[in-house]
């Protein structure tokens, strides 16, 4: 290849620094600052092979039109590329400069922000050690401290409307459910949480409506661990950690009809209400609601009210004010209770209506409480008498796999009732299979991944739809219900 030519050691230090520019070489060093291994060699690679910020070509949106940053220009252009909160200075910003001169006690414009910000101190950090500086030129890689406004990816310019690409961070795939383990970690844990989201781009943080849990999701199994182990000894916050629970959905597949009377007295005045309902299955190609819920499709239809999150539409046909129209409201309202407590597993029910037909109600013992409890028991019932079926979410999955561990990958998928979509060549002997997968069958994939390709496997998911769960799986699903409502009494 070299035609036995030697390359001289400037050759290879300008070749790596080109080939590190392309992005087709990434330097991979093995040290220990424990032992003292291979820092020397770390540092010395930093020093020949790290690019100047002249050496790879950025560009700048300004004012939406894309500009190249010139490092030798006077228009300042930097971008904040981490966070750190340190138990003594607060929060860091870690900035890297690419053009102009930031400088301490000066304003600079952050899009984001819409406004000036005021920039403080300036610290030139070395480990432990933080120098003030009064400037940083193009190149320099300088801390903010206490400026709790700036998040990673802002850009900090000296004119409106100047706007570097944000940095793409891989989306993190691994989640656990989490809770303090004690009252006392109850106050704490929010704020701990927050700092490591802030810290890490990696990690995020969501509540779960449906589940009612807080879900924190990483790299991996090793990630959420060492940020367990961070929140234990940096914020004393010891917590408990789960699989998180799966958002199954409920629905009904058939049509049912039914009614419930509420009657209570207790000495003075009592509660009295009775509402007849049809429930069905609604399908979620039916068109646009306005031209489907009309009288041909229903008869002695009033009025509806269509819910497109949950494809659910509530229709008043009462006829001849056997239900008063003060107390529609209250009706509706304890549907929507009973849908969101669930029927059969205690899920969200979606994808169905519910039709007010028929009522009677009471001069005196009639109230808004006594529709609601009416309405609530009575979409229960008839609920149950239409095929109630559990849907499960369906996610797309992207697993990126070595040519020679395609097969195990594709074998595995097939035990997770997985569906193939398709396959890409990704080069450099991978490929990219794309499948539809329950969601409940890659919880736990990461592990599973790793140990079939050697650590070489990645993988992407995303919400996709929800799909019948099957009958024997739904059969074990409402039980493990059933057991945790006992369990919980």
């Amino acid at each position: 290849f070299l035609e036995g030519e030697t390359l001289s050691q400037d050759e290879l230090s300008s070749g790596i620094k080109t080939a590190i520019a392309a992005g087709t070489l990434i330097p991979i060093l093995c040290s220990s600052s424990k032992t003292d291994v291979g820092v020397d060699e770390l540092l010395e690679a930093l020093g020949g092979c790290c690019l100047a910020p002249g050496d790879v070509s950025r560009t700048v949106s300004v004012d939406g039109e894309d500009v190249e940053v010139e490092t030798g220009s006077d228009r300042l252009v930097a971008q904040v590329f981490k966070t750190r909160i340190d138990p003594f200075v607060s929060k860091m910003s870690f900035i890297r400069v690419f053009s102009g001169t930031l400088k301490k006690d000066s304003s600079v414009q952050v899009s984001r922000i819409g406004k000036p910000v005021k920039i403080g101190q300036l610290l030139s950090v070395n480990g432990a050690e933080q120098d003030n500086v009064d400037q940083a030129v193009a190149g320099r890689i300088v801390a903010l401290v206490k400026m709790e406004d700036l998040k990673v990816s802002d850009t900090l310019a000296s004119a409106t409307g100047v706007e570097l690409a944000a940095i793409q961070f891989p989306q993190p795939m691994v989640g656990l459910a989490v809770e303090p383990k004690s009252q006392a970690d109850q106050t704490k844990i929010s704020g701990a949480l927050q700092k490591i989201e802030d810290e890490d781009s990696t990690f995020q943080v969501h509540r779960q409506s449906q589940t009612k849990e807080m879900v924190m999701m990483g790299m991996s199994e090793l990630h959420l661990q060492v940020i367990e182990n961070r929140m234990s000894s940096r914020d004393k916050v010891e917590v408990v950690t789960r699989a998180p629970k799966i958002p199954y959905r409920e629905t009904v597949s058939g049509s049912s009809e039914g009614s419930y009377r509420h009657k209570k007295q207790t000495g003075g005045a009592g509660q009295f209400a009775e509402v007849h309902f049809k429930v069905q299955s609604l399908t979620q190609d039916f068109g646009e609601p306005e031209e489907f819920f009309i009288k041909a499709n229903f008869e002695n239809l009033r009025s509806f009210n269509y819910d497109d999150d949950l494809n659910y539409c509530f229709i008043d046909r009462v006829t001849g004010g056997s239900v008063p129209n003060n107390f529609i409201p209250a009706v509706e309202k304890g549907i929507r209770e009973r849908m969101e407590q669930g029927v059969i597993a205690g899920y969200q029910v979606q994808d169905c209506t519910c039709e007010l037909f028929f009522g009677k109600d009471h001069p005196v013992d009639s109230n808004e409480t006594a529709f609601k409890t009416a309405a609530n028991r009575c979409f229960r019932e008839v609920f149950q008498q239409a095929n109630p079926v559990l849907l499960e979410p369906i996610v797309k999955l992207e697993i990126t796999v070595p040519d020679s561990h395609l097969g195990d990958v594709t074998s595995d998928l097939n035990t997770r009732r997985g569906r193939m979509e398709g396959m890409d060549n990704a080069g450099g002997g991978f490929q990219v299979l794309k499948a539809n997968v329950p969601l409940s069958e890659v919880t736990t994939y990461s592990r599973s991944l790793s140990s079939m390709t050697g650590g070489q496997g990645s993988y992407t998911y995303e919400f996709s739809h929800y799909e019948p769960v099957p009958p024997q799986e739904q059969s074990k699903i409402v039980a493990a219900s059933k057991r945790s409502d006992d369990d919980d009494e």
